[in-house]
């Protein structure tokens, strides 16, 4: 075989979506769970000694804003205890904890809210560890895998891999190291299958952080040039996507590849979905195409155009993030979930915005502070999605399943 026609096979298999080689049937039902936003806000470890860069740091995101800062005594080890940051009679207080923040509160007394509290995201972590050791023990009883939406970790600006990023070895030692590593009757190199956020990439361009702590996405084609990829797993097609690293108001960012190479990708894979009678599509990005804020895609730059055609003979469904909340929609027969609970700073006062598709998760109720995470189960005869969810206000009954979508055949 010539060089030529070597490199052409080579190229034709790393586009082609990564097939299961598991033994069970094609038709078995299965489970997966679902989640995005996961990130943190910054590590913050140092004591007065760092009041000045400390300050910088809350300075960078809000300049116009002043910055108070409360330390521990010495005796207790003298780290950075609380921050205030004000403006015009408005505050938002961060308390921390060894470096981390405990949680984050706009307001003050009885008009006080909490949009993110670290006990929250334990709670995430702890069940989707708790599914996935179950899905290990017995498949027929648990989910096997994770996708995940987008922006697992806060960034790369204090180390990108994980022998230097804070946030790395935090999703590793709170979550990804108690995930049970696949088998054969598995057939999936691994349990963990993300989409890059926003965060996930800045300042790493090598990949240098998911790729260290999920080296074989590789094996399924996603590389630093190229961060897109796809599987397939008992009779149902997973693609997902990259829409860049950079906020830009409507736009998908991504240059690995530019937007028109990947919506070529995606209705390429969309295709030999439709041929090879593979019905059940799950695709995942971090921005999302529909969502009560104004940072959706643009129309012409969202997957939405090229998966609409496809609607009439995929059961397709959607998993976005990036605005730290958590909504549902039905467009022109695609599903899709904004999975943004996960733990990252809440937006709690979203109002749907003239002309765009009802909102199906929240509806006209008021939000309210909430952690959750999606699982998705798989049969033959139906598609069913659950939000698994833990508002912490509701002191009666906090913890709840609930159903999301109609179940669909």
């Amino acid at each position: 075989m010539n060089s030529f026609r070597l490199a052409l096979c080579l190229c034709v298999l790393w586009l082609a979506p990564w097939t299961s080689a598991a033994g069970a049937d094609q038709n078995e039902p299965f489970s997966f769970l679902v989640v995005g936003d996961t990130r943190t806000d910054m590590f913050l470890p140092g004591d007065a000694g760092q009041r000045e860069a400390i300050a910088a740091e809350f300075k960078s995101r809000r300049p116009d804003h002043d910055v108070s800062l409360i330390f521990d005594p010495p005796t207790q080890g003298g780290r950075l205890a609380k921050a205030i940051v004000a403006k015009g009679g408005k505050s938002t207080t961060y308390t921390y904890r060894e470096g981390w923040a405990e949680t984050i509160t706009d307001g003050e007394g009885d008009a006080a809210r909490v949009r993110m509290r670290r006990q929250g995201q334990d709670w995430v972590y702890n069940r989707l560890a708790a599914a996935l050791q179950l899905g290990a023990a017995d498949p027929k009883r648990g989910p096997l895998f994770l996708v995940h939406s987008g922006d697992i970790v806060y960034g790369a600006k204090q180390g990108a891999d994980l022998w230097r990023s804070p946030y790395w070895q935090d999703f590793q030692d709170r979550f990804l190291g108690r995930v049970p590593l696949p088998d054969a009757a598995l057939g999936l190199p691994g349990r963990f299958f993300p989409a890059l956020g926003n965060h996930d990439t800045s300042n790493d361009a090598a990949l240098s952080g998911v790729l260290g702590v999920a080296p074989y996405l590789r094996d399924l084609g996603l590389t630093p040039q190229h961060r897109v990829y796809s599987f397939d797993f008992r009779g149902s097609r997973f693609i997902f996507l990259d829409s860049g690293e950079r906020y830009s108001k409507g736009a998908w960012s991504s240059t690995t590849p530019p937007f028109a190479e990947q919506m070529a990708l995606l209705q390429q894979w969309l295709s030999e979905a439709r041929d090879k009678k593979i019905r059940r599509v799950f695709v995942s990005f971090h921005k999302p195409c529909f969502v009560t804020d104004e940072r959706a895609l643009a129309p012409d730059n969202c997957p939405h155009s090229v998966l609409k055609p496809f609607a009439a003979d995929l059961d397709i469904s959607v998993f976005t993030g990036h605005t730290h909340t958590t909504e549902a929609y039905v467009v022109d027969g695609v599903r899709y979930v904004v999975a943004g609970a996960g733990g990252a700073l809440q937006d709690l006062d979203l109002v749907p915005r003239p002309g765009q598709p009802e909102e199906l998760y929240w509806k006209d109720a008021k939000r309210v502070e909430e952690y959750n995470y999606l699982v998705v189960e798989v049969a033959s005869d139906a598609l069913r999605f659950w939000v698994h969810r833990y508002r912490p206000s509701a002191t009666a009954a906090p913890f709840e399943r609930v159903p999301l979508f109609a179940p669909a055949p």
